[in-house]
């Protein structure tokens, strides 16, 4: 289980609600079988026509609850909630295959890219209402699938108490050279690994000493390092997974956030690498629009080429108070993003939906 969807259900319990999962762990209590993510919509209608009626909420990602959502009489309102709306990321990555940038396999082409888009749909289409977490899935859901605004929430994940309560960035750690930036997350392409390594390659040609880590990458150092040039690896460092708690001294001395995916839902990883006082070098993938404001809280770069990321950095290290007050802004932009908040939105969405379905148009 997901933390956020850990996180959210907390928030949920607080305000006096009583939260169940239903999880691959409940699905499959013996060990997940190699097609466990074909057959888990099938164990999830199972275990809802058993108790179904303990329940005034279903709230299922996208693309598990089409098989429950075959039963016409259901006593419960079904949610579908898109962490990351397939579509768009099949979209950014066809986009790369088309360039000769990414290859797919046809298992790919076969689940990922075919059966589970139809899952997805056939989830969003007839499910009661669907929360999405940026712009570009709310357009998709509302533009090509057809569902009333009012069915679909735009909704934010939250950034736990513990970083919120960090302090602010101090002007001095702004001054520290060599620069420091940080990569958060897995080290796969969907997260933009090709753009981080040229990015390191121009700025080293450009004369920048800089200090890059990866944290969170999933695959061991050598991995991560073998896709450098030899010069660039000793200003390299990797973490390959680490606790959430960790984070903040993980990056302390750092400035700058290089956040290059080229799909996303909501990056955790952005919103709380911003919490710890970093100014992010952000694409327009998923929500970044939305926390990064382009001169405020970050630079917002709308071009997939690196250079453009790199000339972005390359002036930011040369003007450190233009970086500070980034790094201020990017600080103070996710102060609202609290769990409570977020919680008492999808509350409010909830009522709506259930008042939809008693007093239908």
């Amino acid at each position: 289980m997901g933390g956020a969807t850990l996180a959210l259900g907390r928030a949920m319990r607080a305000r006096g609600h009583d939260i169940a999962y239903f999880g691959f762990a409940e699905a499959f209590p013996r060990g997940e079988p190699f097609e466990s993510r074909l057959r888990f919509p099938w164990r999830l209608s199972g275990h809802l026509r058993q108790r179904a009626r303990e329940f005034d909420i279903v709230d299922a990602s996208s693309g598990d609850a089409w098989v429950w959502l075959l039963h016409k009489r259901r006593p419960s309102l079904v949610v579908t909630r898109a962490h990351g709306l397939e579509h768009a990321a099949h979209e950014a990555l066809m986009l790369r295959v088309r360039r000769g940038d990414a290859a797919v396999t046809w298992r790919y082409r076969f689940y990922t890219g075919g059966y589970r888009l139809w899952e997805v749909r056939r989830s969003i289409q007839h499910a009661d209402g669907v929360v999405v977490l940026n712009d570009h899935d709310k357009r998709a859901v509302e533009d090509q699938m057809h569902v009333p605004d009012a069915r679909v929430l735009l909704a934010d994940n939250g950034v736990s108490e513990a970083f919120r309560s960090l302090p602010p960035p101090d002007e001095t750690s702004s001054a520290v050279r060599p620069l420091g930036i940080v990569c958060i997350g897995s080290w796969i392409p969907r997260k933009g690994t090709s753009t981080v390594t040229a990015v390191a390659a121009a700025l080293a040609s450009r004369g920048v000493r800089f200090r890059l880590e990866i944290l969170g990458s999933g695959v061991s150092e050598p991995h991560v390092l073998a896709a450098f040039d030899p010069e660039l690896r000793p200003s390299v460092r990797v973490v390959r997974a680490y606790s959430p708690g960790d984070l903040p001294r993980l990056l302390a001395g750092a400035q700058l956030l290089l956040h290059a995916s080229w799909s996303e839902g909501f990056s955790l990883a952005l919103a709380e690498g911003m919490a710890c006082g970093l100014a992010p070098i952000a694409s327009t993938a998923g929500a970044a629009p939305r926390l990064v404001r382009d001169g405020e809280t970050g630079l917002l770069i709308r071009s997939d080429d690196p250079r453009t990321f790199a000339d972005a950095i390359v002036r930011l290290e040369s003007d450190r108070r233009t970086m500070h007050r980034l790094r201020l802004g990017a600080y103070a932009a996710v102060q609202s993003l609290t769990w409570p908040r977020i919680a008492e939105d999808l509350e409010l969405f909830y009522l709506r939906l259930d008042g939809m379905r008693r007093n239908p148009p």
